[in-house]
């Protein structure tokens, strides 16, 4: 058990009996009230008090990938990854995993017999 004295947080009650991980928890959010406004009012945002702030916007182009990694799997087992655009189609990706590194390692010179494409996560080629 922890007792925390709160100077103006609750006027009612200025000592709280609460057990140590909460006393921790509490005392993080009461250094980040006392710290806010010290660089909230040197901000162009200048908020003032953290509770009075804003939530963030989401910016809807962030969460979208220019590029993004496959799994590269020869005859079911994983031998590597490629990066490929997020747009590339089906024969686009085909051809990326055909000129990669880990496939020719592995193939050594056969030609694929099948190849499939889950899109978004992994291309396995079958020799």
């Amino acid at each position: 058990m922890a007792f925390i004295f709160i100077p103006d947080g609750l006027p009612s009650l200025s000592v709280l009996n609460i057990t140590n991980a909460s006393a921790s928890i509490l005392r993080s959010v009461q250094r980040a009230i006392n710290v806010f406004p010290l660089y909230g009012n040197n901000s162009p945002l200048n908020f003032g008090d953290l509770l009075d702030a804003p939530w963030p916007e989401v910016d809807p182009g962030a969460l979208t990938r220019d590029e993004i990694e496959m799994m590269l799997q020869v005859n079911g087992k994983l031998r590597g990854s490629i990066k490929v655009s997020s747009q590339a189609t089906k024969e686009e990706i085909e051809k990326i995993a055909l000129d990669s590194e880990a496939y020719k390692n592995q193939a050594k010179g056969a030609n694929p017999k099948k190849i499939i494409v889950v899109a978004g996560r992994l291309v396995n080629i079958v020799l």
